[in-house]
């Protein structure tokens, strides 16, 4: 997306100054790479699309529920089954800032840490110090 703005804003630079030739080439060079990485990915896609239609994400033709069988045909997965292992509300916003909800509860705390400092002052070893504090506090909070 950040790519996306600044090419933006250079196509609207270039056409302010009227630089027409490097407008061409800069976007020749970039459908060229465009192509490039399609090609690249094709045969994964190729495949996959294809797999895809004999799987439960491809839709079903057969139904059964206790011992009735019906014919039926589904285009794929109901959005809310599909979305509702990962895509939360905030997820977009996880995308572009990690870590803007929180961090893992496993992440050790820095060894300059002032909880660590202050757990060391008194007397507990430094490594059983870091090993308390990450146990019992949030990383927010240090």
């Amino acid at each position: 997306m950040i790519a996306a703005v600044v090419t933006v804003g250079y196509v609207i630079t270039w056409v302010k100054n009227k630089d027409f030739k490097h407008l061409a080439i800069s976007l020749g060079l970039s459908v060229i790479a465009a192509l490039v990485g399609l090609g690249c990915y094709s045969l994964a896609f190729l495949t996959t699309n294809e797999y895809t239609k004999y799987t439960m994400r491809g839709g079903k033709s057969v139904e059964i529920k206790g011992n009735e069988v019906k014919a039926v045909k589904t285009t794929g997965l109901d959005v809310d089954y599909a979305m509702s292992y990962s895509m939360s509300k905030v997820e977009p916003l996880i995308m572009l800032m990690p870590k803007a909800v929180g961090g893992s509860s496993g992440t050790l705390l820095k060894e300059d840490s002032k909880v660590i400092e202050k757990l060391a002052a008194a007397g507990v070893p430094e490594m059983q110090a870091a090993q308390f504090a990450s146990q019992f506090l949030p990383i927010g909070v240090v």
